[in-house]
Parts: structure tokens; C-alpha cells; sequence
């Protein structure tokens, strides 16, 4: 097999295309760099993320912030998304959630495997 020859001008073709091949943006779809382009305020309390939190603990917490400041439609925005998420078990809630449970009781765990029911 032959090697490929170009000429000067064919190489400073392919190394300007190359050029501006490098010019163009790779998107970051996570971590500091990354742009989501969604809406912002500025008016809003921060939301608290540390490392170790997952993103249920996040948006619990987060909701909780809203209502304690007086930011009920927007708590209930989020609400929305937050509710969503968890039916499609894409995030689940916490096991200390922030947000108080209102519902049905419960039922107790069983004693052991071979406890009935009522």
C-alpha cells in the first residue's frame, strides 16, 4: 500500500478543516461545566446539594426551603416534577425525607417470615 501524498495546498485545507473542527463545542451533560439552559431566579433561596446527597434528598429538601420562605407555587412546581420522578422510579424519596408524611398509617413490619398478616 502507498503512502498518500497531498500538496500544500491540500494539507493546509485539511489542517484549517481540522482547525475549525476543534473550535467547535463538545456538549457537557453534567458536572460544573454543563448548561442546562432551564429558567432561573434570582429572587429564590439557593438549593443545598452536597456531594453525598441523591437528587430525591435534594428536591425534598429543596421543596421544604420553598414553603419556609413563602415560595408555595413554586414549591408546587417543583412538587409536580418531584411527584412524577418518583411514580416512574427515576428518583425515589428519601428514607428521612424533609417533607412531613401525610397519608395512611403505615403497616407495621412483620416480626418474622412466618408472621400472618391481618
Amino acid at each position: 500500500m502507498e503512502g498518500l501524498t497531498l500538496t500544500k495546498e491540500q494539507l493546509d485545507i485539511l489542517l484549517a478543516a481540522a482547525r475549525e473542527e476543534g473550535k467547535k463545542s463538545v456538549r457537557v451533560m453534567r458536572g460544573n461545566q454543563a448548561i442546562t439552559n432551564s429558567p432561573t431566579r434570582e429572587d429564590l433561596p439557593p438549593v443545598e446539594a452536597n456531594l453525598k446527597d441523591k437528587t430525591g434528598m435534594v428536591i425534598d429538601r429543596y421543596i421544604v426551603t420553598l414553603l419556609k420562605a413563602g415560595f408555595v407555587a413554586e414549591a408546587g412546581a417543583i412538587g409536580n416534577l418531584y411527584n412524577k420522578l418518583v411514580r416512574h422510579n427515576l428518583i425515589s424519596i428519601p428514607e428521612q425525607p424533609f417533607l412531613p408524611y401525610v397519608g395512611p398509617e403505615p403497616e407495621p413490619e412483620l416480626a418474622g417470615a412466618g408472621a400472618k398478616r391481618k
